[in-house]
């Protein structure tokens, strides 16, 4: 039996199955941003402070203390956008499993509907080939 909500069904699980990969892909940005920050924090650390030395040696480290502390702090940025992001993504993911349940239902609710008339459509035809067959026996007789 083709159930009217089969098309809506497949289309609810590709929106679902689509949803599900957003998903993942947040997933692994997520932890791409957080490998960055854990890589950029090393850094910063492994940088030593020049004791002696000329002031180039310290204005570099300067430098490059402020780069990476600049980094981290946008990279913080675009972890906690990407943490956003993510949210959206789990509510789409929500809304389209509820989807996809919900017409999953109807249809499950079609296809005992049909059955039901079907065991109603054979009961009564076993009742007339019965009465026929009664009829015929009382016929006979």
């Amino acid at each position: 039996m083709k159930s009217k909500y089969a098309p809506l069904v497949r289309l609810k699980k590709e929106n679902l199955e689509e949803a599900r990969r957003m998903l993942l892909a947040s997933n692994q940005h997520i932890q791409t941003i957080q490998e960055l920050i854990k890589q950029i924090q090393h850094d910063l650390y492994a940088c030593e402070k020049p004791l002696t030395g000329n002031l180039q040696d310290y204005n570099r480290y300067t430098l490059m203390t402020a780069t990476y502390r600049r980094e981290r702090d946008k990279s913080k940025n675009d972890l906690a956008i990407a943490f956003h992001k993510h949210n959206e993504i789990q509510d789409l993911l929500n809304k389209a499993l509820i989807e996809f349940e919900k017409f999953q239902y109807l249809q499950a609710q079609e296809e005992k509907e049909y059955m039901k008339k079907i065991k109603q459509q054979e009961a009564q035809y076993l009742d007339e080939i019965a009465v026929i067959g009664y009829n015929r026996q009382k016929a006979n007789k």
